[in-house]
């Protein structure tokens, strides 16, 4: 639909007190507001996603361990499940997370359409403090930020394997509880040259990758948090002007039809 063609049909459908070049750029803006916010939810759905296929596999790998007890280990299925399964569900996370924080910006921009370099800037300092922060605060943001780079480039993300069982309760009520644990180690690691030496330093020798995933994850679900919040004002000023426009829109047509 070109713009001359929108004018026109505006024209036709709304008052004419109402009908201006400021209305249709408030319009065109509401729906670069809008689409970039749904973009930025879009890829963070598909963060969610992956995590949750992450979490899957780690469950049915125990799973399947606690009910066939030599599955995982005997047969090509269980050998193929335990070693690689889990790594393509953590590479599939990581590079999620990393688009995101790629495209991040861009969105945002898009959203805010500020016309001054200092404004511009501004924004970008603002965006970038969130993953900083985050980066300065926790040991397992610093570390899955390295890891990622590592597994892209160096490795694959993890080394060896744990299958444990435990009781839970007592008498009656006690239950046995089984546990996949994938692991890495700091040995491993330190081939990798590119590797943040001060990254290296702070972590245990055997590294349990799924719990720094876990920590990984409420990391970038915060800083998700706090860009909804800097973007909820342009996001509801937008939908209030769409929504004005359509009430003017539906009212001009029920007028006509009287």
């Amino acid at each position: 639909m070109t713009k001359k063609y929108k004018i026109n049909y505006l024209k036709n459908n709304l008052p004419d007190e109402d009908l201006s070049v400021k209305c249709y750029e408030r319009l065109k803006k509401a729906k670069t507001v809008l689409s970039n916010a749904r973009q930025i939810e879009t890829i963070y759905d598909m963060i969610i996603y992956n995590y949750i296929e992450y979490e899957k596999i780690i469950y049915n790998i125990a799973l399947k361990a606690a009910i066939y007890s030599n599955h995982c280990t005997s047969s090509h299925e269980g050998i193929y499940e335990l070693f690689f399964l889990p790594d393509i569900g953590a590479i599939n996370l990581l590079s999620t997370i990393r688009a995101y924080q790629h495209q991040i910006h861009r969105l945002i921009n898009n959203i805010f359409d500020y016309n001054t370099k200092e404004k511009k800037s501004e924004l970008k300092t603002t965006i970038d403090n969130l993953f900083k922060n985050e980066y300065n605060n926790s040991k397992h943001y610093r570390f899955m930020e390295e890891f990622r780079n590592h597994i892209q480039h160096s490795d694959t993300a993890s080394k060896n394997w744990e299958l444990n069982w435990s009781k839970d309760g007592d008498g009656e009520d006690q239950q046995n509880v089984h546990k996949f644990i994938t692991k890495t180690t700091k040995e491993k690691i330190k081939e990798d040259k590119d590797f943040k030496k001060r990254v290296l330093e702070e972590i245990p020798d055997t590294i349990d990758i799924t719990l720094y995933i876990k920590n990984y994850m409420s990391s970038i679900s915060k800083i998700h948090g706090e860009i909804r919040k800097l973007i909820e004002n342009e996001v509801k000023k937008s939908t209030q002007c769409l929504k004005y426009i359509f009430k003017k829109l539906n009212k001009n047509q029920k007028n006509k039809i009287e």
